[in-house]
């Protein structure tokens, strides 16, 4: 409590303990979490819960963690169902919403193939389908759906290489800005003897960083 006291004093920011849990692990008895979550005044639990709809535990399977994102997906696009939208307003919330819902988990971690295109598959099935007990006739397919409009096409974003996009984003900033925190933390652990470009995937790497 001391250091987190500290914190506050030297960045002028306030803790809010209602939206703060302690994370113990498996072998912590009740009996200690219980006491702590007292003294503290911050509740304890057993799990990470979910950060920005991602589970926060990495060490669960890539399907587990990012099922919140599909979940969101599905949800969103399943309340679009019930409503009359012409096309120009289905392109409008694909394009503003639903492809912008997996921007936070794309920016930091490397989506399964198999979910971009279960997301895509949902996002097509929307556009195609009449109303939410419907369903439509795929005209298209979806690989020419995500072209240029230059080309005649709807221009939807390709998932997969929008991800990759955001990904080598990160890597292009580690390069020129390899003294950051971010980048002398992953140094350290990942390639601290070669440069960031030659780093090699090691067994205990975590899919999660």
């Amino acid at each position: 409590m001391e250091v987190l006291q500290c914190y506050t004093e030297a960045s002028g920011q306030i803790i809010n303990k209602e939206k703060s849990s302690l994370y113990f692990g498996a072998k912590c008895s009740r009996q200690q979490l219980r006491k702590l979550a007292i003294c503290t005044n911050i509740p304890g639990r057993h799990e990470f819960g979910k950060y920005l709809g991602i589970t926060a535990d990495f060490g669960a399977s890539k399907k587990a963690v990012f099922e919140g994102v599909k979940e969101a997906l599905e949800g969103r696009i399943n309340g679009w169902a019930e409503q009359f939208l012409s096309p120009t307003g289905k392109e409008v919330l694909i394009k503003a919403v639903a492809m912008a819902l997996p921007n936070y988990a794309m920016s930091c971690f490397k989506l399964l193939m198999g979910l971009c295109k279960e997301l895509e598959s949902a996002i097509a099935n929307f556009w195609w389908r009449g109303n939410k007990d419907k369903g439509g006739m795929h005209w298209v397919s979806w690989q020419k759906m995500k072209r240029s409009k230059k080309t005649s096409r709807l221009g939807f974003q390709d998932l997969l290489a929008f991800n990759l996009s955001y990904l080598a984003k990160i890597g292009w900033q580690l390069l020129l800005n390899h003294g950051t925190l971010l980048g002398q933390i992953l140094k350290a652990k990942y390639f601290p003897d070669r440069p960031f470009l030659e780093a090699k995937i090691r067994r205990r790497s975590s899919w999660g960083r």
